[in-house]
């Protein structure tokens, strides 16, 4: 990959081709790092989402609705102390696991 590289108010940039702007060196590391995570994130969304179809093929042997409500109204309260702990806002949370239960709820119907 090409890269160009500036010293400039002593520290390295680094041209970023793609927004043809300078960024310093660290930024570019940290950016990595958040991109790692990003995977991350989504490995373990798609962990999530074949065993919520499991507990699908479990329900529907069973005759049970997909929705449990109570079930849900269980994991907000945990995220929501476990947000908490972790310096999160808890209504985020509560946000992104909303969209989390409804993409749930359209693989499992």
């Amino acid at each position: 990959m090409k890269t160009k590289v500036l010293f400039f108010n002593f520290q390295f940039l680094i041209f970023d081709y793609n927004t043809s702007k300078y960024y310093p060196k660290n930024m570019q590391t940290i950016r990595r790092k958040i991109d790692e995570i990003d995977t991350q994130i989504l490995e373990l969304l798609s962990k999530r989402q074949q065993l919520s179809l499991e507990i699908a093929e479990q329900k529907k042997g069973l005759n049970l609705p997909l929705r449990d409500d109570k079930r849900e109204q269980e994991i907000n309260e945990r995220l929501k102390t476990q947000a908490a702990k972790l310096n999160l806002s808890s209504a985020f949370i509560v946000q992104l696991f909303e969209l989390i239960f409804e993409e749930s709820r359209r693989l499992q119907a």
